[in-house]
């Protein structure tokens, strides 16, 4: 469960959203290596680069990189996504730090945190109902 809003680094292949709420800087604001700046600003990646999901080679302090998959986006469609992603980790259970974890927003469908076993789990509980069916016991059968 995160306590404060995040603040996003958007990459450059994703459109420039100009809210104020979420927090958002497009990477063309401030330079060229996403990864480099999102350490240096303190900031979550948003990028449509899926090798980042997999990639070995991303330090174990970066902040959070969030792949979105989707084709053409217009901002408000990225806005929108971002605010639900939101809404996920403040739900969220989990209660880990998000320093160093991945997720993957598959545009207006779901939500997912990458495992470090290489499967996508899925964030919306409410997706996956656990129904527990029970009787009453003096109920018939």
């Amino acid at each position: 469960m995160i306590q404060e809003p995040i603040r996003w680094l958007i990459d450059q292949d994703l459109p420039q959203v100009s809210e104020e709420t979420p927090d958002t800087m497009h990477l063309s604001e401030c330079g060229r290596d996403v990864l480099k700046e999102a350490l240096k600003e303190g900031r979550a990646v948003v990028t449509t680069n899926e090798y980042l999901l997999r990639s070995q080679t991303i330090p174990f302090n970066c902040p959070p990189i969030v792949i979105v998959n989707g084709g053409f986006l217009t901002p408000e469609a990225l806005l929108r996504n971002l605010r639900h992603f939101e809404f996920c980790l403040f739900h969220d259970e989990g209660g880990t730090s998000l320093t160093g974890q991945r997720f993957f927003i598959d545009v207006d469908r779901a939500i997912y945190r990458w495992r470090p076993n290489g499967t996508l789990q899925e964030m919306e509980a409410w997706k996956s109902p656990n129904v527990t069916f029970a009787l009453a016991p003096d109920a018939p059968t």
